[in-house]
C-alpha cells in the first residue's frame, strides 16, 4: 500500500481529497484525512466554517466533522450566519445555538 504525504497540501485540497474519499467509499483514507484535517488545518475550517458545513452536513458518514461544526458554531456564535448562508435542516438547526456564547 502506498503512503500518502498530505503535509505540502492546502486546506482546500485536503478537503477535496476527503469529500472523494466519501464519494468512493474509501474508508481507510476518509479516516487519515479526517484526522489530518483535524490535526494541521482547523484554522482553514474554522476560516472556511460556512463551506465545510454546507458540505459535510450532505454526508452521513462525517458525524465526527459534523459534531466539530456544531461546537464550532456554537463557540463562535456564526450560527445566524451559518442558517442564512446554507439552508439547513430542521436537525441542523436544533443542534445550533442563536444565542452568544451558549
Amino acid at each position: 500500500m502506498g503512503e500518502l504525504d498530505l503535509t505540502v497540501q492546502s486546506g482546500e485540497n485536503i478537503f477535496g481529497l476527503l469529500i472523494a474519499s466519501v464519494e468512493f467509499l474509501l474508508e481507510e483514507l476518509f479516516e487519515h484525512v479526517q484526522d489530518f484535517l483535524f490535526e494541521k488545518h482547523t484554522s482553514w475550517i474554522q476560516i472556511n466554517l460556512v463551506l465545510f458545513v454546507h458540505t459535510v452536513f450532505k454526508l452521513d458518514s462525517c458525524k465526527r466533522l459534523q459534531n466539530y461544526c456544531y461546537e464550532e458554531i456554537n463557540r463562535t456564535s456564526r450560527a445566524s450566519t451559518v442558517a442564512h448562508t446554507v439552508s439547513p435542516t430542521p436537525s441542523v438547526l436544533s443542534n445550533i445555538s442563536f444565542e452568544p456564547n451558549r
